[in-house]
């Protein structure tokens, strides 16, 4: 005869993760702070992505050679500083390339008065 002995564990678990998870269903209250923090959320996305664009048109209009040279190395693609030279910090796992803008870019524009988002 074989004998099965089942291991269980207890793993605590917050309201808020069970809720993210779906494992239970938000009161009424919960699901009001939800929507309001998403909104809020969606609120500060949309004010960061304009001071990008500000930035990102008024680094467009650099006309200084040496700013300009220096500004193309640290090109933004998809929003990601993806450098050509060793200036900047790599971040993140296996190296990966900063966010744009990148350090070199905020010092290139700080030099030239613009303001850089922050």
């Amino acid at each position: 005869m074989t004998e099965i002995k089942k291991a269980h564990s207890l793993i605590p678990m917050s309201r808020e993760l069970a809720i993210d998870y779906g494992l239970i269903e938000p009161t009424p209250e919960e699901r009001a702070e939800a929507e309001r923090s998403r909104a809020a959320y969606e609120r500060r996305k949309a004010e960061q992505e304009a001071r990008t664009a500000a930035l990102r048109a008024a680094l467009a209009a650099v006309t200084d050679p040496i700013a300009r040279a220096v500004l193309d190395l640290h090109a933004e693609q998809d929003g990601v500083a993806w450098t050509t030279c060793a200036g900047c910090d790599t971040d993140g796992y296996d190296a990966e390339a900063p966010p744009w803008p990148c350090r070199t870019v905020d010092a290139v524009a700080e030099a030239l008065g613009i303001e850089a988002p922050s």
